[in-house]
């Protein structure tokens, strides 16, 4: 895994590695995944109140609410991982 730090937005980070998927929240079976992470106390809020854009799930299980977009996210990502 690399040390690298993505943006989720709003100051919030992730660390590079730690990301399995960007999806975004429309579909009801993700909504559902939000559901069932709220549920078991796995779900972080990085929207400050926006609606959620982008669904990211990390390698804990754990799932991570933001108000960027999947494709800003996956640029985010693509910048730290050449930086490295």
């Amino acid at each position: 895994m690399n040390n690298g730090q993505i943006n989720l937005g709003y100051g919030n980070t992730v660390a590079d590695g730690e990301m399995v998927a960007v999806i975004s929240p429309g579909s009801l079976p993700v909504q559902r995944l939000i559901a069932d992470a709220e549920a078991k106390s796995q779900l972080v809020d990085y929207t400050q109140g926006r609606s959620p854009r982008a669904v990211v799930i990390l390698v804990t299980g754990a799932i991570i609410l933001s108000a960027f977009q999947p494709e800003t996210i996956g640029s985010h990502e693509n910048k730290v991982r050449n930086q490295l």
